[in-house]
C-alpha cells in the first residue's frame, strides 16, 4: 500500500511570511547595493568630462541595467533560494534583453532618455491629453514590470510572460497595481519633495533619509510581487528545492525499487 504524502499549497500572505523570514536580509542587501549603484553612477560619469546629453543618456542606461540587475537578483535569491552572490552571475544576453523591456516599460526612464537626447537645453514637456496617456502608460509599465524579472529568470518567460501573469485574475492584476503605486510614488514623488526640502527649506539629510527609506520599500515591493506571481494561475516558476519531510513517501514495509526486491526462489517440486 502506497501513502503519498498530501502538502497544502500556502496561500497569498503564507508566502509572504515564509519568504521574508528565509530572505529579509539578502533583499536589504541586494537593495542596498542598487541604491549604492544608483548613487554612484554620476561619480563615476563625472571625471570623463563627457558633454551633458550624452552624460543624462548615459546614466538612464546605466541606472536602467544595474536596477534591473538588482531585480533579477531578488528574483534568483526569493525563487531559487541561493546567496546574493550567486543571484547576482545573471545570463548577460537575458539581463540585456529584459533591461531593454525594462526601459520600455518604466515610461519614465523612456521619458528622461528622449529629453536628454531630444531637448537638452530647455523642457520638453507634453500637454494635454498626452499628460494622462502618459500616466496611464507609466502605471500600466510599472505593473508589468514588477514581474519581469520573475518572468525572465525562473521561467525564461520575458515580457510576454509577465503580461500573461498580469492579465491572469483580478486578484493578481489589483495586487500589482497597488504595488505599482507604491512604486511610482518611491521613484516619482520622493525625490522631488526630498530636492524641495533639501533646496528650499535646507533641510539636508532629506536626501539621505529618503535613500534610506527606499531600500526597506524595495525590498518589500519585490518581496510582495513575488508572492502575487506564485499566487498567479499563469506563473511556471522553477521550484525550490523540496525540505526532506519527516514522514515517508511509501510504506516501509514494502520493497520499492528494484534493488530492494530480493529475488523470489523457484517453486518446489
Amino acid at each position: 500500500m502506497m501513502f503519498a504524502e498530501v502538502r497544502p499549497q500556502p496561500g497569498w500572505w503564507g508566502i509572504v511570511k515564509e519568504r521574508a523570514a528565509a530572505c529579509w536580509w539578502q533583499l536589504l542587501v541586494l537593495s542596498a547595493l542598487g541604491a549604492l549603484a544608483e548613487g554612484c553612477t554620476e561619480l563615476v560619469l563625472l571625471p570623463f568630462h563627457l558633454p551633458y546629453q550624452l552624460r543624462d543618456a548615459l546614466q538612464v542606461l546605466i541606472g536602467t541595467v544595474t536596477g534591473t540587475l538588482v531585480l533579477a537578483a531578488g528574483a534568483r535569491v526569493l525563487g531559487l533560494g541561493v546567496g546574493p552572490l550567486t543571484a547576482l552571475r545573471v545570463p548577460p544576453r537575458r539581463l540585456a534583453a529584459t533591461a531593454g523591456w525594462s526601459l520600455l516599460l518604466h515610461v519614465e526612464s523612456l521619458y528622461a532618455l528622449v529629453h536628454a537626447v531630444v531637448a537638452p537645453d530647455g523642457p520638453w514637456a507634453p500637454e494635454g491629453p498626452v499628460v494622462w496617456t502618459l500616466l496611464l502608460a507609466l502605471v500600466y509599465g510599472a505593473v508589468v514590470a514588477l514581474v519581469l524579472p520573475m518572468t525572465a529568470f525562473l521561467e525564461n518567460g520575458g515580457a510576454r510572460g509577465a503580461w500573461l501573469v498580469v492579465h491572469s485574475g483580478w486578484a493578481t492584476a489589483l495586487r500589482l497595481l497597488a504595488l505599482a503605486l507604491v512604486t511610482v510614488f518611491a521613484t516619482q514623488f520622493l525625490p522631488g519633495w526630498a530636492a524641495v526640502a533639501m533646496y528650499r527649506y535646507q533641510v539636508y539629510p532629506a536626501v539621505g533619509v529618503m535613500g534610506l527609506v527606499q531600500i526597506p520599500l524595495t525590498a518589500a515591493v519585490l518581496l510582495l510581487a513575488y508572492a502575487t506571481y506564485l499566487r498567479s494561475p499563469a506563473a511556471a516558476p522553477t521550484p525550490l528545492p523540496a525540505a526532506p519531510s519527516p514522514y515517508p513517501t511509501v510504506d516501509p514495509a514494502f520493497p520499492h525499487s528494484p534493488a530492494e526486491r530480493k529475488p523470489v526462489s523457484a517453486p518446489l517440486d
